[in-house]
């Protein structure tokens, strides 16, 4: 992102959390179809945000920069209750392959409840992408 000489601090600032902010916007449609890589890039996203907001502390409105702490706390929460899952499944099938035959059943089991635990947290990420808490996040201008 290129930047103009002369340009302030503040105004780089905002242009560095308005790029990042879009790029946990591009992961929404995703995130919503349960898409494995999508809800990892959205965490991804998330944590660029507030370590870009951490950074440019000082130019950001201190309530604007609280208030998108927040919803990105939280986004990044309801998120992370299905990431974890989907690092766990996928570690599991790892395992289950390298198993005994005799093994394989149990860690199928597993895998099958952690599949019906993850289509839960889908769910509840589903009603926050659906709510107002997000709709003021996907409106976040930092200005």
């Amino acid at each position: 992102m290129p930047f103009e000489s002369g340009e302030t601090t503040q105004s780089v600032a905002i242009k560095v959390l308005i790029e990042l902010h879009h790029q946990i916007l591009i992961h929404e449609a995703g995130a919503i179809r349960g898409e494995i890589e999508a809800i990892h890039d959205m965490r991804v996203a998330i944590r660029r945000v507030r370590s870009a907001l951490a950074n440019f502390a000082l130019c950001v409105n201190p309530v604007i920069r609280q208030r998108a702490r927040t919803e990105l706390e939280n986004l990044a929460a309801a998120l992370g209750e299905v990431r974890d899952l989907d690092v766990m499944i996928e570690s599991l099938q790892a395992v289950m392959i390298k198993r005994p035959v005799e093994d394989r059943a149990h860690i199928d089991a597993l895998i099958k409840r952690l599949k019906r635990r993850r289509k839960a947290h889908h769910q509840k990420l589903l009603g926050y992408l659906a709510g107002a808490d997000f709709a003021e996040l996907r409106m976040e201008s930092f200005t």
